[in-house]
């Protein structure tokens, strides 16, 4: 049971972590348009996507 309450809560953290990492990386845009296909990369490809790039 603590084993659970541990993958659970750690799933959580990967999770915002990703989800932050992908703020970021729409963050870094220089434009509109450069936002537009970065919000659209992350919708085709997940939150990967934006931990393997710019780091």
């Amino acid at each position: 049971m603590v084993f659970a309450y541990f993958l659970e809560k750690l799933d959580k953290w990967v999770k915002q972590w990703h989800e932050r990492s992908c703020v970021e990386h729409v963050s870094r845009a220089s434009d509109l348009a450069e936002v537009k296909r970065r919000t659209r990369a992350i919708e085709r490809h997940g939150y990967d996507i934006c931990s393997s790039r710019e780091r």
